[in-house]
């Protein structure tokens, strides 16, 4: 006989693959799975056997529903790539490309990019590889480039649609590298992984292919000792072995060579790419010229604004300048989603250099207030303030996170119990979105709890931006919700402790994530945090009641001249 806690166990995992399998089932794992979470023993073994089937069921997720909806334009895909980039269809006829391939010459099919048997049969196969089920998502392929000496590098990337959307016929971007190491690549992985000139030259004959007998005999150095000197580097990379190494120089040359003819933000840019290559999208809202800050999205609030809001913003002479936080939307993700926190603070000063803030405070939404608080802390200079819209405060009572919406809350206890099923969690979730009736049924169990935001999402114009602001959780990989996350539902509050500059928080009094009561009681521990409180708001409190928070964030502005 199976005991209760075992009964439990199963339907759950049943539940799991279903959800796997079809994303119109999510909500009825996600109700099973809350419920199972509000009892379980973290030491219990069923813990770990969770996980065990969380890992397998992410994977067939990931294959069977990944990348769903920003891949659905093909002119729009290959025109956002700064490298050659085309799309093609199974039998490699090209359905859509932009200037950079159309450069290259005439080419009605992908395996005109070569003339050779054997490399043209090497893009059909990697092609054929990446069929519904596949574990790997992209297919790397190296050409021989005669005019160089060296070769190039072709990625081949299976599109995946909604079901709505699927026609049955399978699309593949494909991007087109000039060669397959550069200075660049260099640079990124000796100041990465610590890697010697010695170990930079041999990954680089590595990664063009070349084998260690090939590489001895060019170099005069024994097999066995390069053999060595390999290992040094597998072991700084992190890497399995040789395949997995060269498979990182690979993705990194790709990235940045689709990067390379991006310059860093200027007026009324959109793009800021780091000095390490890493690119944040941002937009500008309100006055063209006035007093600048930076605004920070939360978790699944993007950072969209009522018409309203934005005109209150240019009475107040108040210019936002509204980024795409790493894992998000258009942005690069994190090299580490579960350093999400530390990476940002290391990059902020850059970031707002090239953006042209300099010496700005930061607004921000929920879990944006982590981050932004982060900032403050390392770098008081740069950071005069911070104002956090509806902002979550350190979760430092696991039974408090019961008083959440359904999804907050399953979101929340995963985060605690376990990274590889939050991913999933996340992942489903996402797929469930793009299903015909998952937007709105994923929206209102988000909002649920709070009696004000179900109201304000009957207003079409609010619906859309908080449509617009989960869709970023998607198109930017999941990395930046999975990292925050597993940062944000705990005791984040020695940040706030390191601050120096002031916080105040905005809090509606019918909000039910981040609660009035609990900014009360966090505020009181702070000399420098204070709490204001907005009747009759909830979570969207700028897009509900747009007066009243656009004067609080201009006073707290014009407090800190």
């Amino acid at each position: 006989m199976t005991s209760k806690a075992d009964d439990r166990l199963l339907a759950v995992i049943d539940a799991l693959y279903e959800a796997a399998l079809t994303p119109e089932e999510y909500e009825r794992f996600a109700n099973a799975w809350d419920d199972y979470l509000s009892e379980l023993d973290p030491e219990a073994p069923g813990a770990a056997r969770i996980v065990a089937h969380a890992d397998k069921a992410l994977s067939i997720i990931e294959r069977l529903h990944g990348a769903p909806s920003q891949h659905l334009d093909p002119e729009a895909l290959v025109e956002a790539e700064a490298a050659a980039a085309a799309v093609v269809s199974a039998d490699g006829a090209i359905v859509a490309a932009n200037d950079a391939w159309s450069a290259l010459g005439p080419a009605g099919a992908l395996w005109s990019l070569t003339g050779d048997h054997e490399e043209r049969r090497a893009l059909r196969d990697a092609v054929r590889r990446l069929h519904d089920v596949a574990r790997d998502r992209t297919s790397l392929v190296r050409l021989a480039d005669p005019g160089s000496g060296g070769g190039r590098l072709v990625a081949v990337r299976r599109l995946f649609a909604p079901a709505d959307d699927q026609d049955g016929a399978p699309l593949y971007l494909v991007r087109l590298a000039h060669s397959v190491w550069s200075h660049q690549v260099a640079d990124y992985l000796a100041a990465e992984f610590n890697l010697t000139s010695a170990e930079l030259a041999l990954l680089q004959r590595m990664t063009n292919g070349h084998s260690f007998a090939e590489i001895a005999e060019s170099t005069g150095r024994a097999v066995e000792t390069l053999k060595s000197q390999s290992k040094s580097i597998y072991s700084k990379m992190h890497a399995a072995g040789r395949e997995e190494a060269v498979r990182t120089a690979l993705y990194l040359h790709l990235f940045m060579d689709a990067i390379a003819d991006t310059h860093p933000a200027h007026e009324g840019a959109e793009i800021a790419v780091l000095a390490d290559g890493r690119r944040i999208a941002w937009t500008r809202r309100g006055a063209k010229d006035g007093r600048k800050f930076l605004f920070l999205h939360g978790m699944s609030l993007g950072h969209g604004m009522t018409a309203e809001f934005e005109s209150l913003l240019v009475q107040n002479n108040l210019s936002a300048i509204c980024i795409d936080r790493p894992g998000y939307g258009r942005s690069d993700p994190p090299h580490n989603w579960r350093n999400c926190v530390e990476e940002w603070v290391d990059l902020y000063p850059d970031l707002v250099a090239r953006l042209g803030l300099n010496h700005a405070p930061i607004v921000t939404h929920t879990s944006g207030v982590m981050h932004a608080c982060a900032a403050a802390a390392r770098y008081p200079d740069l950071v005069p303030g911070v104002c956090a819209l509806a902002g979550g405060v350190p979760i430092l009572d696991d039974e408090s996170l019961s008083a959440y919406p359904p999804q907050v809350r399953v979101i929340s206890r995963t985060a605690k119990f376990s990274p590889v099923a939050l991913r999933f969690v996340a992942a489903s979730a996402a797929a469930f979105y793009f299903r015909a009736l998952g937007t709105r049924r994923l929206i209102k169990r988000t909002y649920a709890n709070s009696q004000a935001d179900t109201d304000a999402l009957k207003n079409p114009e609010i619906y859309d931006l908080v449509k617009s602001g989960m869709e970023m959780i998607s198109h930017g990989g999941l990395d930046g919700f999975v990292g925050d996350a597993c940062s944000v539902f705990g005791d984040w509050s020695a940040l706030v402790g390191a601050m120096k500059t002031p916080l105040l928080y905005v809090v509606g009094e019918d909000d039910p994530i981040c609660p009035l009561g609990w900014a009360r009681a966090f505020a009181q521990r702070y000399r420098h945090v204070e709490v204001t409180s907005i009747a009759g708001a909830g979570q969207l409190l700028h897009h509900t009641h747009p007066k009243e928070t656009a004067g609080e964030v201009a006073a707290f502005i014009d407090s800190l001249a």
